[in-house]
C-alpha cells in the first residue's frame, strides 16, 4: 500500500569492488611536437543477492523474483597521440587506440522455480585510428575537421541452464539456449565544424558529425552497428555588459540501426534488435545572469523524437518465471523447457524514443548577502521533466507522468569553510522515475541534509 515501504521476503546484499589505474606520459620534441602515450587498466567485480520485486507478492502474481548475480570485468587500453604546436593558424592531432576487455557473468535466478542459470562469457577488442585539424581561415573564423576509423571484434560463449539440482533435470541443469557467437564490424566516423566569433560578445557555430556504436552478439542473435548523423547550430552571447550570458542551439540526429533491448524468442533471454530508423531533434536554450548580489539561471529544452515500428515479444504480458526458448512447431508450451511466444508477439507503429520527455526546464535564483567576513547565500530551484514512455508497446500504462520538483539551498561561507543546508523535493511529491518489467521505481521523497567542507 505504501510505495516507499519495501517488504522483502528474501535476504538482500550487494558488494562492489573496483581497481583503476592510468598512466599518461608527455615528451616534447625540439620541433614543438608532443608525443603523449596513455595507458589504462581497470578491474571491477559486482556481487549481489536481490529480491527484485521487493514485495510479499506470491509466486502466482509474479512475486519472489530472487537473483544471485556475480560479474567480473577486466579492461586494458592503450592510446598514443601526436600533437602539433598550438601556435599559428593551424594545429592538429593524430592518434591510435587499442582496447581489450573480458567479462564473465554468473546470473542465477533462484525463484520462482525452477532455478535458471545464465553464464555468458564475453571478449571484445577495439582498434581505432584518428586525426583532427583546426585551421583559422580568418582571425575570427575557425574550421575543424576530424576523421576516425574504428574496428570492433567481439566473441561470446556460455549457455542458459534450467533446473539444476531438481528432480527430473540433469544435475547441472537442462541446457535451453546457447549464448555463443562472434561479431566483427568497423566504420568511418568524423566531424566538420565551423566557429565564428562575430564580436567579443557573440559566437556562432555549426557542425555535422557521424557517430557509431558497434554491433555484437547477444541472446543467440547477431545485431548490426548503430550509426547516427548529428547536426547542430548554435549561438552563444554575452549581454548587459557581461552580466548576462545566453546559449541557444538546435539539433537534429538521424539514426540507422538504432539498438533496442528486447527478448529473443529463440533463446528466451534478453537480446538486442535494430530499428530501421530513429530521429531525435530539438531546441535548447540557457541563460545565466548576475546583478550585484542577485543571480539567476534557467534552461529549457524541447525534443521531438520518432522511433520506427518494431515486431517483438511483449514481455509485460508474459507469464512470470523463466519460460525457456521458443517451442518447435507443433510442440506445446512446457516452461522452462520451451514456450510459444507467438501469441505475445506484437507489431507497433512506433512512437517517441523511450525515456525522452518532450519538454524539460529549470529555473533558479539566489542572493549573496555579505555578513562581515562571511557570506550567506539562499537559493531556490524548480525543475520540470515531462512525461515519458518506458516501453515499446506504447500503451497508456507504458507511460509515466511528468513531474516538477522544488529544492532549496542555504550556503554559509567563512574563510575556507563552507556549510550548506539543503532540501530536495520540498513538496514531498510522489512520482515514478523509471520502470523495468512490472516493477516501478519511485523518486526520492522530501529530504533534508547538511554538508560541511573546507579548502586547504
Amino acid at each position: 500500500g505504501d510505495e516507499r515501504t519495501l517488504s522483502y521476503d528474501s535476504p538482500t546484499r550487494q558488494h562492489e569492488r573496483a581497481f583503476q589505474a592510468a598512466l599518461e606520459l608527455r615528451y616534447e620534441l625540439a620541433s614543438g611536437i608532443t608525443l603523449r602515450p596513455m595507458s589504462g587498466y581497470q578491474y571491477k567485480r559486482n556481487k549481489y543477492l536481490q529480491d527484485i520485486d521487493a514485495t510479499q507478492a506470491p509466486l502466482a502474481a509474479g512475486g519472489r523474483q530472487v537473483v544471485d548475480y556475480y560479474a567480473r570485468h577486466r579492461q586494458y587500453s592503450q592510446e598514443i597521440n601526436i600533437l602539433s604546436p598550438t601556435e599559428g593558424a593551424f594545429d592538429w592531432i593524430l592518434g591510435g587506440y587499442y582496447q581489450q576487455s573480458d567479462a564473465a557473468v554468473d546470473y542465477l535466478q533462484i525463484s520462482p522455480l525452477p532455478p535458471v542459470f545464465f553464464v555468458p562469457r564475453n571478449n571484445r577488442k577495439i582498434l581505432g585510428a584518428f586525426g583532427q585539424g583546426n585551421y583559422k581561415i580568418a582571425q575570427a573564423v575557425e574550421l575543424q575537421l576530424g576523421l576516425r576509423y574504428s574496428h570492433f571484434k567481439g566473441t561470446s560463449a556460455g549457455s542458459v541452464l534450467v533446473g539444476a539440482g531438481l528432480p527430473g533435470f540433469p544435475p547441472d541443469g537442462l541446457p535451453v539456449a546457447d549464448l555463443s557467437g562472434s561479431h566483427n564490424d568497423g566504420r568511418v566516423t568524423g566531424k566538420a565544424a565551423i566557429n565564428w566569433e562575430v564580436d567579443d560578445d557573440n559566437l556562432l557555430y555549426a557542425f555535422a558529425a557521424r557517430g557509431y556504436k558497434p554491433g555484437g552478439f547477444a541472446g543467440a542473435r547477431d545485431f548490426s552497428p548503430e550509426t547516427v548523423w548529428s547536426y547542430e547550430i548554435g549561438w552563444k552571447s554575452t549581454l548587459a555588459d557581461g552580466r548576462v550570458r545566453t546559449q541557444v542551439n538546435a539539433f537534429y540526429n538521424d539514426y540507422r540501426g538504432f539498438q533496442l533491448d528486447v527478448l529473443e524468442p529463440s533463446a528466451g533471454v534478453s537480446s538486442v534488435r535494430n530499428a530501421n530508423s530513429t530521429t531525435i531533434k530539438g531546441v535548447e536554450a540557457q541563460v545565466q545572469g548576475r546583478f550585484g548580489g542577485f543571480s539567476f539561471d534557467g534552461a529549457v529544452g524541447y525534443v521531438d523524437s520518432r522511433l520506427d515500428g518494431l515486431t517483438f515479444v511483449d514481455e509485460r504480458r508474459l507469464p512470470p518465471g523463466q519460460l525457456g526458448p521458443q517451442c518447435p512447431p507443433g510442440v506445446p508450451s512446457n516452461p522452462p523447457r520451451c514456450f510459444n511466444y507467438t501469441p505475445f508477439t506484437i507489431t507497433t507503429d512506433g512512437g517517441p524514443n523511450l525515456y525522452s520527455p518532450k519538454w524539460t526546464f529549470n529555473v533558479g535564483a539566489e542572493y549573496r548577502i555579505q555578513l562581515g567576513e562571511a557570506t550567506l547565500t539562499p537559493r531556490v530551484n524548480y525543475g520540470y521533466v515531462g512525461s515519458q514512455f518506458t516501453y515499446l508497446a506504447y500503451r497508456p500504462g507504458d507511460r509515466f507522468a511528468g513531474r516538477g520538483l522544488l529544492s532549496a539551498l542555504l550556503t554559509l561561507e567563512i574563510g575556507d569553510w563552507r556549510v550548506e543546508a539543503y532540501g530536495t523535493n520540498l513538496t514531498d511529491k510522489t512520482y515514478v522515475s523509471g520502470r523495468s518489467d512490472d516493477n516501478e521505481f519511485y523518486g526520492a521523497p522530501q529530504e533534508y541534509g547538511l554538508r560541511i567542507g573546507a579548502r586547504f
